[in-house]
């Protein structure tokens, strides 16, 4: 009985947390990003949803991502994944547009829009990926009996 005494806190916590999943299970996740100025307060890019919850670490994000973006003058423009030499999207002459992305990733996600012409750095954002069970270490339990 002992035993099990230690396991119903735990029990009562996870049976909580996939309640609440599935309370909100059919409602939209929450928007979270606000236009953040990256160069000037007319040129941004926005990830909307900017944070991806899983279940623990290591596993993947998967979502459906808007990039918004805005620039203060129209332009020739590529949107980028941080790391990536390929760009995702080009446009020309666009001042702003709004592009949607199907992500699958276990990690922070960061993109950036740059001019085509020269390669400047026009505005910059980022999805990030938390989660909800934090690695513990392991804990022994020492007994003299």
């Amino acid at each position: 009985m002992h035993g099990c005494c230690q396991c119903l806190p735990r029990f009562f916590w996870l049976l909580g947390c996939l309640l609440s999943c599935a309370v909100f299970a059919d409602q939209p996740p929450p928007l979270t990003s606000a236009p953040r100025p990256i160069i000037t307060s007319s040129q941004w890019l926005i990830a909307t949803p900017d944070k991806c919850v899983v279940a623990k670490q290591g596993d993947p994000c998967k979502a459906s991502v808007e990039l918004r973006w805005q620039l203060a003058i129209p332009g020739d423009v590529c949107l980028y994944l941080v790391g990536n030499e390929n760009p995702i999207q080009c446009w020309r002459n666009r001042q702003a547009e709004v592009y949607q992305l199907e992500v699958n990733s276990p990690q922070k996600l960061d993109f950036k829009l740059t001019r085509i012409v020269d390669g400047q750095l026009l505005a910059e954002g980022s999805i990030e990926v938390v989660w909800l069970h934090q690695p513990t270490a392991q804990k022994y339990h020492w007994r003299v009996f």
